[in-house]
């Protein structure tokens, strides 16, 4: 039996008492709570393993979404890869989806595998554009994950490096960013004034904008969008089921 994730309605999967993360709550010698057996996962919108091997798209594995369609990238399967197969976005090459979702006008969250074979100038992991705008990369000069989205900025606290690394951001109703995920848990430090490149017209773009701005130098795998906000649980069970090699 799955533990029970709340008490008396009150969500306990990413619970802390002093600041400690708790791993285990009893109640008359039962256990109601177990940070091993945290509970469901988040329900997924649209995945992207990126394991065809050949081709030139990517589908989505829940079958919500299309496929992206590949310009210039390419799946790479040497010693780069993530679990078998990963998507080169060098050179300037992209992913598009020529659509942006209707979940996007809700809150969600996305998560990613890169690779970069450089931390040097703007880099775009991901955007959307449209109505409403989103992007999450690198700016110019820095290696400090930062988010954009309807003119509000948010970075990480920490910088990344070349090593593979599981990124991600999560946007509320407004398409603004709340929090900033790396390597499995909440690395949000707060508003930035660094400026991203973001797409200009409806469509969801991987490796830069969808006008050509911000190339991303490196590899993506396993793009998942999630519905709503994750848990502190629910993210780490996305980084530990990653296939990193």
């Amino acid at each position: 039996m799955i533990p029970p994730t709340s008490i008396d309605g009150t969500d306990i999967t990413g619970a802390t008492i002093d600041g400690t993360d708790v791993q285990e709550i009893t109640v008359d010698g039962q256990t109601v709570f177990s940070a091993a057996s945290p509970g469901a996962d988040a329900p997924r919108l649209a995945q992207y393993p990126f394991d065809e091997g050949s081709g030139t798209t990517a589908a989505d594995e829940t079958g919500n979404q299309a496929d992206f369609s590949f310009n210039g990238a390419f799946f790479v399967s040497d010693a780069d890869a993530v679990g078998g197969f990963s998507v080169d976005m060098s050179g300037g090459a992209f992913c598009e989806l020529t659509y942006v979702p209707n979940f996007m006008n809700d809150t969600f969250t996305v998560m990613m595998t890169i690779e970069l074979d450089d931390l040097v100038g703007h880099q775009i992991f991901i955007s959307f554009g449209g109505n409403n705008y989103g992007s999450l990369g690198l700016p110019g000069g820095s290696s400090i994950i930062t988010a954009e989205g309807n003119d509000k900025q948010l970075e990480a606290n920490s910088s990344i490096t070349n090593s593979i690394t599981r990124i991600g951001v999560e946007f509320d109703s407004n398409q603004k960013p709340e929090k900033i995920f790396i390597d499995g848990v909440d690395d949000t430090a707060g508003e930035s004034n660094s400026v991203l490149y973001f797409g200009e017209n409806d469509d969801v773009t991987l490796g830069k904008t969808n006008h050509g701005f911000g190339p991303m130098d490196g590899r993506i795998d396993n793009l998942i969008f999630y519905d709503g906000s994750l848990t502190s649980a629910q993210v780490q069970q996305d980084f530990n089921r990653q296939p990193y090699s």
